[in-house]
């Protein structure tokens, strides 16, 4: 993923990729589909991730900054 893209652009992409596999394609045009399909959910996956793991450190200071004003 060269450049950023928003999540919600990358699960249009995605679910535009799945509508053509849906149709009548060549096995070469699926086989390449699903290749651009699997990268496309690897790079939501790590969107995902790094918005959960940045929730947690948020989540964590707040639990600190209460117990810290207690």
């Amino acid at each position: 993923m060269a450049k950023k893209e928003r999540i919600s652009t990358l699960f249009k992409q995605l679910e535009t990729l799945v509508d053509t596999l849906d149709g009548d394609v060549e096995i070469e045009e699926a086989v390449a589909l699903y290749e651009q399909g699997s990268k496309l959910l690897k790079d939501i996956e790590k969107k995902l991730d790094a918005a959960r793991d940045k929730i947690t450190v948020l989540s964590a200071d707040d639990i600190t900054e209460e117990q810290d004003g207690e």
